[in-house]
């Protein structure tokens, strides 16, 4: 079985997300395509190379944080503050 280990994201904006602990995603094969996901944060992966996969990860993780991290609470809904507080809880934003 294959994990992807990621412990900071180079963000496109700017800055670097720094992970408080290393996140390590299972990777599946199933039909061609590696899966891999973590559902407190919102991630969903599936690609049909594993290169293609671990490239993905960065730039999912910059998206969930632009997308929820950042937004004003009155904004999401709240299934979303759920996701925004998971991600505050697991990463931080350097600049």
């Amino acid at each position: 079985m294959n994990t992807i280990t990621i412990t900071e994201v180079n963000c496109i904006t700017g800055g670097v997300l720094k992970l408080h602990e290393p996140l390590v995603l299972e990777v599946v094969e199933e039909d061609g395509l590696f899966l891999a996901e973590n559902k407190k944060l919102g991630i969903s992966l599936h690609e049909y190379t594993l290169e293609n996969l671990e490239a993905e990860l960065p730039r999912q993780l910059d998206f969930l944080w632009d997308t929820y991290a950042i937004a004003d609470d009155c904004t999401l809904a709240p299934k979303a503050i759920v996701r925004k507080l998971a991600l505050l809880n697991a990463m931080r934003k350097v600049e």
